[in-house]
């Protein structure tokens, strides 16, 4: 969700952040307000901005953020809507590798319908869409555990490498590139 906007503040030298924007939450109360404002004063039922500003309302109370800690020597996650968010803790002792891995979908298969077609009579049908995802590798004795940070398509994955290597930087673990 939203992966090209993502921030990645340093409250202190020993903390580093990853979240979304403020401008992201107004976003979402401004429309939200901006389609409930008429119907309320109109005293109407319009289904369309009712929807759309109950949506606009709910999306912002959702947050997401990763907060990894040198000093407290754990990374958190925390999302969720805002009354009930789920909060998970990861020691940083036990992360192995961050794991940034780049993979394609989508069909690459092309079909043959005429010579009057461009391209030399091929049309392609779907075209595949290069997407990421940068994930913490957990060394654990039996089974290494993967937890998902972000995911992200298209020119969203450059953001996300860098994103990784930032990460790779402050924890002091090793950057695995997968593709």
């Amino acid at each position: 969700m939203l992966s090209a906007v993502i921030r990645v503040s340093r409250p202190s030298s020993s903390q580093l952040r990853l979240h979304f924007p403020f401008w992201t939450n107004l976003a979402f109360i401004l429309v939200a307000a901006a389609a409930l404002v008429p119907v309320l004063q109109s005293g109407q039922f319009v289904a369309v901005p009712l929807v759309l500003g109950t949506l606009s309302g709910v999306g912002a109370l959702y947050r997401e953020s990763w907060q990894f800690g040198r000093l407290a020597g754990e990374a958190v996650r925390t999302n969720g809507f805002i009354p009930a968010q789920r909060r998970t803790v990861i020691n940083i002792a036990e992360i192995e590798t961050i794991l940034y891995e780049q993979f394609k979908l989508g069909a690459t298969t092309t079909m043959t319908s005429g010579p009057d077609l461009p391209d030399g009579g091929q049309r392609r049908f779907l075209r595949s869409q290069v997407h990421a995802r940068l994930a913490i590798v957990m060394s654990e004795e039996s089974d290494p555990s993967i937890v998902n940070i972000r995911t992200a398509r298209g020119p969203g994955c450059a953001r996300l490498l860098d994103l990784a290597e930032i990460l790779e930087r402050f924890l002091e673990v090793p950057l695995k590139l997968k593709s």
